[in-house]
């Protein structure tokens, strides 16, 4: 896991990581966002996270494939300059994070404002997965992309 100006943490790191260890290696990961940004751009990139991690489980519990070994990569981008020009300040002194206050992150105009350049989520490692007609979605999988959610919701809390 690299972070902008923090050490970087060697595979073996990861590979450690247990249940009550990962929710402070993900509050860990968001820390460059508060540190770089601001507090408030880390809560919008764990909300938009959070909205592409549920819309992924929705295609993921229809599908019947087993995703051994698979994971979700979540990046960033924690510069400063570019968060400042998508979201200026209003009349008010106020970062216009359009909408992400009441939760629907869009503009008054409906649009959807989420900037694909600052974050991107992706399942990554299908090796080992493969396709099980008849057999249902795979729950395991299912399960850890519910953990993940629910922390990535304890980070807003």
């Amino acid at each position: 896991m690299k972070l902008h100006g923090q050490s970087v943490k060697e595979r073996d790191w990861c590979r450690d990581l247990t249940e009550e260890t990962i929710v402070d290696a993900i509050a860990h990961y968001f820390s460059a966002a508060a540190e770089s940004v601001s507090a408030g751009y880390r809560d919008y990139l764990v909300w938009q996270f959070i909205t592409e991690a549920t819309e992924y489980l929705e295609e993921i519990e229809q599908a019947e494939v087993r995703m051994y070994s698979s994971s979700l990569l979540l990046v960033y981008d924690a510069n400063k300059a570019k968060y400042e020009r998508l979201f200026p300040v209003d009349g008010d002194g106020n970062r216009k994070t359009r909408g992400f206050a009441d939760r629907d992150c869009g503009s008054d105009d409906g649009e959807d404002v989420t900037d694909i350049s600052l974050l991107d989520m992706k399942a990554i490692d299908f090796a080992h997965s493969h396709w099980v007609p008849g057999q249902g979605p795979d729950e395991l999988y299912i399960a850890g992309i519910r953990k993940l959610i629910e922390i990535l919701h304890s980070l807003l809390a």
